[in-house]
């Protein structure tokens, strides 16, 4: 407990030193202008999926899990949380899904059909050897959250040919600048529905920024990859 108090007050100052800002739009994807979304690179062989993921996770998830099922593809999650909570949230996702969902460690094989918790309290980013994804983890670089989703995109895209990103319900802006260069680049990035999020932070400041393609409910992203990655 005093983990995740330390944590959420390191994030309630944040917001709060932050200078006041106009009221956000509500966003809805019956009310967002796709065609202002750059085009999508051909289609190739997805190979990676990374999800930004941080309050009320624990309770979406199991629905993109579910929804989703088993794909030949590895799927990597920053769920902002502490170190000592990571191991225990994989391993009741396995449980109530019956997929591969493991905790990370440094220099983890990453395989096709593992879902990877990223381990809290740490940065985790993938690297290659001997031509094969690994994961690495360390306390670099200095964030405000660990796992950042940011750093993890950008090593994404750093190692793979065809990935995803996901930015699911969280507060704060993680997600972002990676999900930018994704677009950039020509890469798919789902954001969840704002009006289905308990806190619209991430998903939000994604489709202000332009960074992202499809705008959808948990439910719609899970059954998308799989149509993507089968």
């Amino acid at each position: 407990m005093s983990s995740i108090s330390a944590e959420l007050i390191t994030k309630i100052r944040a917001h709060v030193g932050r200078k006041p800002q106009a009221e956000r739009r509500v966003f809805s994807s019956v009310n967002l202008d796709l065609d202002e979304v750059r085009p999508l690179k051909p289609g190739g062989r997805v190979d990676a999926v990374g999800v930004a993921v941080s309050t009320d996770g624990p309770k979406v998830f199991p629905v993109l899990l579910k929804s989703m099922e088993s794909i030949p593809v590895p799927v990597l999650v920053a769920q902002h949380m502490p170190k000592s909570f990571t191991e225990s949230l994989a391993e009741w996702l396995a449980k109530e899904t019956h997929l591969k969902v493991v905790e990370g460690y440094d220099c983890m094989p990453v395989e096709s059909g593992m879902v990877v918790i990223l381990p809290g309290g740490y940065n985790n980013y993938l690297d290659k050897s001997r031509g094969k994804l690994i994961l690495r983890v360390d306390t670099n670089p200095t964030t405000l959250v660990k796992p950042s989703a940011n750093v993890l995109f950008k090593s994404i895209l750093d190692h793979c040919q065809h990935p995803i990103a996901l930015i699911l319900t969280g507060m704060g802006n993680d997600g972002t600048e990676g999900a930018k260069e994704f677009v950039k680049r020509g890469y798919t990035v789902i954001v969840q529905e704002p009006l289905t999020c308990v806190v619209c932070g991430m998903p939000c400041s994604a489709i202000e920024a332009g960074a992202y393609t499809h705008v959808m409910t948990v439910e719609e992203m899970g059954r998308k990859l799989r149509e993507m990655c089968l």
